[in-house]
Formats: C-alpha cells, structure tokens, sequence
C-alpha cells in the first residue's frame, strides 16, 4: 500500500529524498518501503505520507485537466 503511495509520488516528479524529508525519514528508509523491506511503524509518518499523496496526486490531476 504504503509502496503505491510513493510511486504515485515518484511519478509526480518527486525524488525518494524530497518524499523522506517531507514525511521526517531518510531517503533510504523510503526505498526499503518502496521495496517492501520495511514498513512506516509510526503513525505520524503514515499520515504524513498520505497527506502528501492526496496533495501531490490531487495537484497532478489538476493540471492534467
């Protein structure tokens, strides 16, 4: 789940460092999620995460219109 969010991000032109620096974790531990070696643990990083999804993602289909 967690790995969709950050490749809808990616594709959005967003590097794995400016994901981690955005939801307070290292580039690294965003690619060990990406790649389903490690999980978001805490809450506040979860949120974090969604909340940039739904801004970027929602950003992103609004220029496509």
């Amino acid at each position: 789940m967690f790995a969709r969010l950050i490749d809808d991000l990616i594709a959005t032109g967003m590097t794995e460092a400016q994901i981690g620096q955005a939801i307070g974790r290292s580039q690294a531990t965003v690619n060990r999620v990406r790649n389903g070696r490690q999980r978001l643990a805490d809450w506040e990083a979860v949120e974090a995460l969604r909340s940039l999804h739904q801004e970027k993602v929602n950003q992103r289909r609004d220029l496509d219109q």
